[in-house]
């Protein structure tokens, strides 16, 4: 991961530049450089090879990089609902040039574990150390789903099929802007 720093640097210094001239520009570049790709490298098979995932560490260092460790987790609550752990998670962040705060509420559910066979809603059926595993992969789950919600590069499109194109409005402006005049030209030569 820390070989990326030198590729996310280069974005962050012209969103920089750009934020002093035209705020309205820098944050929308801000959120096209959010809505990048991630690095294949950082995507890895998730509990049971079922899906992709990032691992936690390597979703932290990048939320360092690229919220100048501008982030923290707050209020982890948690329930249990017949054999599973609900939990929530708030992820609050800081806008690295607005200063502007950002709160993502992150959500998962763990499957209490049981011996095989055994009814799960019977928690005498409960394996031994069960929630000594399953209650750190709560919360780890719960991060990873309020991460995801910042944008492709923190593994939104991860697992979909149908991925939206993440299209810079402001810097076309002038451009659709145009397009509008042509068009209501058109209309009045009608």
């Amino acid at each position: 991961m820390s070989q990326e720093v030198a590729t996310i640097a280069p974005a962050f210094d012209q969103i920089v530049a750009a934020y002093q001239e035209n705020p309205l520009l820098a944050k929308q570049q801000f959120r096209v450089f959010l809505n990048k790709k991630p690095n294949p490298a950082w995507i890895v098979d998730g509990y049971g090879k079922k899906y992709k995932t990032f691992r936690i560490g390597d979703l932290q260092q990048l939320l360092d990089m690229v919220f100048f460790c501008g982030w923290s987790t707050k209020n982890f609550q948690h329930t249990v609902i017949g054999n599973e752990i609900c939990g929530t998670i708030e992820l609050h962040l800081i806008d690295p040039f607005s200063g502007e705060h950002r709160e993502i509420v992150g959500t998962a559910a763990v499957a209490i574990q049981v011996d095989a066979g055994a009814d799960g809603l019977d928690m005498r059926n409960k394996k031994a150390k069960a929630l000594e595993m399953g209650f750190p992969k709560l919360s780890t789950m719960c991060f990873k789903n309020a991460a995801r919600q910042i944008g492709t590069l923190f593994g939104r499109d991860i697992n979909r099929d149908v991925i939206l194109e993440t299209v810079d409005v402001v810097s076309k402006q002038d451009e659709i802007l145009d397009d509008i005049i042509e068009d209501a030209q058109i209309e009045m030569e009608l």
